[in-house]
This record gives structure tokens, sequence and C-alpha cells, in this order.
């Protein structure tokens, strides 16, 4: 490995855990959202409120990762299948393991901080098959 590669692979790192702090932010403005009643303080505001940022933050790190890891992309079908498995592979997984682990945080805290979470067992099923939740 030359040192051209390793120093790519640090910046690309650098980048991806901005993006993993940019989901935690996300993450953060959602728990704010299930509490019933949050408190009207300037330190909670500043812990939650940039929460909404991270949205922002995180689509725009992907599309650059995106285009930066696909840039010897040959455009054949072999190239795009090998591709779409890695992702589905590295990201369904994670998906349906942290959806389960939010569902039954979630129904613990309702019960121990009176949080609103107005989903259940069929509502997970529908999510883990990524199947909208709230088709009008």
């Amino acid at each position: 490995m030359t040192g051209a590669t390793i120093l790519e692979n640090k910046r690309l790192d650098f980048l991806q855990a901005f993006r993993g702090i940019s989901a935690l932010m996300v993450t953060v403005l959602h728990i704010r959202i299930h509490q019933n009643n949050p408190p009207s303080n300037s330190l909670y505001d500043w812990l939650f409120a940039p929460g909404a940022a991270g949205v922002d933050l995180f689509f725009i790190i992907s599309g650059f990762i995106m285009v930066y890891t696909t840039r010897d992309n040959d455009g054949s079908f072999q190239y795009f299948y090998s591709y779409m498995v890695k992702r589905i592979s590295r990201i369904v997984p994670v998906y349906m393991v942290l959806t389960l682990i939010y569902w039954m945080a979630m129904l613990i805290a309702s019960d121990v901080v009176g949080s609103e979470f107005g989903y259940g067992l069929k509502d997970v099923i529908k999510s883990l098959l990524f199947y909208p939740l709230n088709v009008v």
C-alpha cells in the first residue's frame, strides 16, 4: 500500500466519521420529537435543535462518498450488480437490527418516561419490509 493510498483512506475515514455524527444528530432530534413535553431551556434547545441539519450533512457527504467510491465504474452490469450486492448486504442487516432496537427502546421509554410512540409490531414489520407506514 502506498503512502498516497493510506492518505486517501484516512481522508475518507474522516468523512465517514462525520457522516456518522450527522446520523447521530438526526437520531437525537427524533428522540426529542417523541417526548411528550420537552423542556424549554437554552441548553436543551442547544443540544437538540441542530439535529435537523444532520439530514442535509448526511446526504451531502453520502453523495460525495458514492461518487468517490464508484469513480472506477466501467458501466457494466457486472459492476452494477456487485455494487448493489455490497450496498444491500452492508445496509439492510444493520437497518433491521437498529429498527428493532429502536422499537424496543421506544416501548421501554414510553413506560418509563411517558414518551409517545404510536407504532406497534405490525408497523415495525412493515418498516422492516420497506413498506411505507403512512400511506394517504
